[in-house]
């Protein structure tokens, strides 16, 4: 009888370690699927972040260029007429 109490009890302790590892590899499957979803995410934001500097390059060198162009007409205005 002690040898089927020990079989019984193996029986239980494989269903529940079979049960924690389905829960377990059900919880890995949803990990997954978010660290995929926060790549995603992060994939997208670089190239944002691209443009946008893109943008910030663009913008500066355009202010760079009409600052100069306003100093070139300052310099060539002639006060005395004024």
């Amino acid at each position: 009888m002690k040898l089927q109490e020990r079989l019984e009890g193996s029986k239980a302790a494989l269903h529940e370690a079979k049960h924690q590892n389905h829960l377990l590899m059900e919880r890995i499957q949803i990990l997954q699927s978010d660290l995929n979803d926060s790549e995603n995410r992060k994939t997208e934001l670089e190239g944002l972040n691209r443009q946008s500097n893109i943008l910030l390059v663009q913008r500066q060198e355009g202010e760079q260029e009409l600052n100069q162009k306003c100093q070139k007409v300052f310099l060539e205005f002639d006060f005395s007429k004024v």
